[in-house]
Order: C-alpha cells, then structure tokens, then sequence
C-alpha cells in the first residue's frame, strides 16, 4: 500500500481516468500494478466527488477487458511458437495440457470468472485461452461478465467505504488469496480423477 500511496494516489487524482485505464489495462498484462487498490481508491475519491463512479466502474472495466484481449491475442499469435523454441514442445503437446484446454474449451465463462479472484490467476487463464486458441466468441462474453462483476464488487467496496477502503482492501485481498488456495488443493487433490473424466469424454 506504500507504493500504491507514494507512487500511484498522485497520478491518479492528477491524471484521473486515464490513470485508472492505464493501471488497469497494463496489471491485466501482467505487469506488478496494483490495479484492484487503484480501482478502490478511484472509487473512494468518486464517493468524495472528486470523480464520477460510473466513468470510475467504465474505464476499470474497459482497461482490465482490452489487456485481458491483448494477453490473449499474443499468447494465441505468438505464444506456443515461442515457448516450442524454449524447448517446451512436449509439456505443451502432453495429453494433460490437451485436456486442461478442451476443459476450458468446454467451460469458458466459469473458469474465467472464478479466475478474476487472482491477476496472477487472471493472467495464467488469459495465457491459456489463447494457446488453446479459445475461439473470441466465448473468450470475450466470459471477460466481460467476470471483470465487470469483478469491476463492481472493489468500486462498490471503495464508494461505499471510502474513509476505510485501505483496512478493507486489506481484508478483501486475504480473502482473495484464501479462495485462490482454496482453488489450487482442490486441483490438486481432484487432478488424477478429473484428467481421467477429461480423457474419458474425449
């Protein structure tokens, strides 16, 4: 939070919405920003009157969705070439990494969804869509529908709480990470069972 106070806060109140698309789009890259404290304290800031909450909910989602796309259509275009030259050919063309793409294939808008809990998990999804070569017209309703839900639930939390969106951003980020572990033994402990459905139904 003494990176998103010193370095983050000044740009925002400065530059306002453009800062926020800007947070937003690069973080959905992967790139080490705090978007979702950034999505709070604008939303904070909007229930202060210094912004509008609905240009707020409308540049975080339209950032978080237009680097959800670029991450997709990079990894899509570009993606499985560089990695064969990295010498991943056989992780790749492995039966296990078949299934975990005719899964998402076959499940978009939920493993989207449940993945806008994490960037980290948000990125690893993205990276994955595109590999598999998801088709756009189910990667992008599931992007919609998950960041705009994910958009509302931190802008609603910083306008709501605005004298106190740091101490809930705090409690909300915890949570988050809880359900992210949560996720992660479940796939570990349902793998085997769920690869062995996968092969099964293929």
């Amino acid at each position: 939070m003494d990176f998103l106070s010193l370095s983050v806060l000044p740009y925002l109140l400065l530059y306002k919405y453009t800062t926020l698309f800007l947070i937003t789009f690069l973080a959905a890259l992967a790139l080490p920003l705090p978007s979702a404290p950034s999505l709070m304290a604008a939303s904070a800031f909007a229930g202060q009157g210094y912004l509008k909450i609905s240009w707020v909910i409308l540049v975080a989602t339209l950032g978080n969705i237009s680097g959800d796309l670029l991450g997709y259509f990079i990894a899509r275009q570009f993606g499985k070439p560089i990695l064969y030259k990295l010498g991943l050919r056989k992780v790749l063309d492995s039966k296990n990494f078949i299934s975990i793409e005719k899964y998402l294939q076959k499940y978009p808008t939920s493993i989207v969804f449940v993945s806008r809990v994490q960037v980290q998990a948000t990125m690893a999804v993205n990276i994955l869509a595109g590999l598999g070569k998801l088709p756009l017209y189910k990667f992008l309703p599931a992007i919609i529908f998950g960041e705009l839900v994910q958009v509302l639930f931190y802008a609603g939390i910083g306008y709501w709480f605005s004298s106190n969106w740091q101490a809930l951003y705090a409690l909300v980020n915890q949570f988050s990470w809880g359900i992210l572990l949560i996720i992660i033994l479940a796939i570990l402990v349902f793998w085997k069972p769920l690869l062995r459905r996968l092969r099964t139904a293929q």
